[in-house]
This record gives structure tokens, C-alpha cells and sequence, in this order.
């Protein structure tokens, strides 16, 4: 945890350059010609989160017949990638609205397809900011029989 101080000659003042979703702390002393007073009581604040950006490498890996496992990296850290809170996986036949699951992780399995017909799925990394543009791929359960 690093400290900064900083003399300012009014009653406000901003903070520059602080990262996203990040708490900080900050407390306030006066100034004058006989010294420094005592400092304030301490404030905590965190900033708001920025929307991460889209998972990165979504790919499929083996299924059976009526599911399919997929894998994802993280958005990256340029993107708003601080403090992902969670992923958002919107998966269902082409042509339909689908279904949503969330996860933790950076890999899901998906399951009760129907084997051989083509499914689309699309990820976003969250964050209390919002969430991130989706990244999608067209997969396929297994064919029965194979």
C-alpha cells in the first residue's frame, strides 16, 4: 500500500489517476502558519469499476451427446480486467433467445442439448461497473453414434 500527500490551497481537491474498482483512504489536515493540526478522521471510498472488455480465446472443448464444455480467458488487463466479479454465458439454438448461466470460472459445461444441432453461445466478463461485449461461438454437441 503506497501513501501519497499532497498540499492543496483550497478547501477541494481531485484525485487523478486512480485505478478502477480499487478502495482507498484518505484523511485531511489544516495548515497554517503555526503548523500542521491533527489530521481528520479517516474516509474510505472505492471507485467505480470499469466495463471489462470481451473474454478472450472462447473455444470448445470434447463433449457427449448432450453437452458441450467451454473455455475462456479473462479480457485483458488494458480492457477494465480489474476486479472481474463474475462471467455471464448466454447459450441456446440458433435463432432463439436461449438461456443464461453465470459463473465464477473460466469454463462451464453446458448441458441437456440435442445431439448434432448447432447451438450458439456468447460470454462476457462482469464487473460492478457492467458488463462486458459478448464474445460468441456456434458449437455442437456430439452426433449420436459417435
Amino acid at each position: 500500500s503506497s501513501q501519497m500527500t499532497r498540499t492543496v490551497e483550497t478547501v477541494t481537491s481531485s484525485l487523478d489517476n486512480l485505478m478502477s474498482g480499487e478502495t482507498y483512504s484518505f484523511s485531511v489536515a489544516a495548515i497554517n502558519s503555526i503548523g500542521t493540526g491533527p489530521d481528520a478522521d479517516m474516509v474510505m471510498f472505492t471507485t467505480i469499476a470499469d466495463i471489462p472488455g470481451p473474454v478472450r480465446n472462447l473455444m470448445k472443448t470434447p463433449s457427449s451427446v448432450s453437452s458441450i464444455t467451454i473455455s475462456w480467458d479473462p479480457p485483458e488487463p488494458s480492457d477494465g480486467y480489474t476486479n472481474i466479479s463474475g462471467y455471464i454465458i448466454r447459450y441456446g439454438e440458433l435463432d432463439t433467445t436461449g438461456e443464461i448461466v453465470t459463473s465464477e470460472n473460466t469454463q462451464e459445461t453446458i448441458n441437456n442439448l440435442q445431439p448434432g444441432i448447432p447451438y450458439y453461445v456468447a460470454v462476457s466478463a462482469s464487473t460492478t461497473g457492467g458488463n462486458g461485449n459478448e464474445t460468441k461461438l456456434i458449437v455442437f454437441s456430439k452426433e449420436e453414434g459417435s
